[in-house]
């Protein structure tokens, strides 16, 4: 048992013989510097998009209010009429 452990040992040691350190690319270091030095360039959005993105936000928030709106109407009244028919009123 020993034995086998030994030996297992030497393999896995024997397998990292041809291992070598990793080697960095001698430009790498330029090129990381160039990159930093360059100027950033700053994209800008058109004002149609930005415009239509308000409207569009607008218009749906206006749609949804309205929806809850009318529709909270209608199942307030439909909810006291189930009460009401159905003795449900706890008060």
């Amino acid at each position: 048992m020993d034995q086998n452990k030994e030996n297992w040992k030497e393999q896995i040691l024997r397998s990292l013989e041809g291992i070598h350190r990793a080697e960095v690319n001698p430009f790498l270091y330029a090129k990381i510097v160039d990159r930093l030095s360059a100027p950033v360039l700053i994209r800008r959005v058109a004002f149609p998009k930005i415009a239509l993105a308000t409207a569009g936000f607008a218009l749906l928030l206006i749609l949804n209010v309205w929806v809850l709106r009318s529709g909270s109407e209608k199942q307030t009244s439909e909810e006291t009429v189930l009460i009401n028919q159905y003795n449900f009123g706890l008060y």
